[in-house]
């Protein structure tokens, strides 16, 4: 809706965070607006922001975290990890969350997401057998793992 406008869309998501922290006990409206602004960050190049919004979203949600949250949070990580170079591992956290998104039969909306895949970024930047393995590696974790796994280094 707003892939051209990230300024607009900023400001929407700021807005509706707002609006959520007056009403004070929609946990789960606050946190997709948090993780939005992470996604957002992630789209600018903010690297302050990137992962505090992104991780400070699933503490919102609390008890309420499921799979289809958690892979939207996996494919922002991956997507910043590409911005960052470091492309094994966006292909680890895109396998996880290709595996996961597809055991819980989510889709990556475009609305959403509307850049390159991530394991399509990480794929023209490393050598075919190294990103088949890092994408495996990415498939055989637990969403647990996956979790873990995308707070380290942040």
């Amino acid at each position: 809706m707003f892939a051209d406008d990230l300024d607009a869309a900023r400001d929407l998501l700021e807005e509706s965070l707002r609006i959520f922290q007056e009403v004070g006990d929609d946990t789960w409206g606050w946190g997709n607006a948090v993780g939005g602004l992470g996604g957002l960050a992630a789209r600018r190049g903010d690297p302050t922001e990137v992962h505090k919004a992104i991780f400070d979203s699933l503490g919102l949600y609390g008890g309420q975290v499921n799979a289809v949250i958690v892979t939207g949070h996996l494919r922002f990580v991956a997507m910043w990890a590409n911005r960052l170079g470091q492309q094994e591992r966006a292909a680890r956290l895109a396998g996880a969350e290709a595996a996961w998104r597809g055991k819980v039969g989510g889709q990556a909306l475009d609305a959403f997401f509307p850049d390159e895949a991530p394991g399509q970024a990480a794929a023209r930047k490393l050598d075919d057998e190294v990103f088949e393995r890092a994408w495996a590696e990415g498939e055989a974790m637990s969403l647990e793992e996956a979790l873990a796994y995308s707070k380290e280094d942040a």
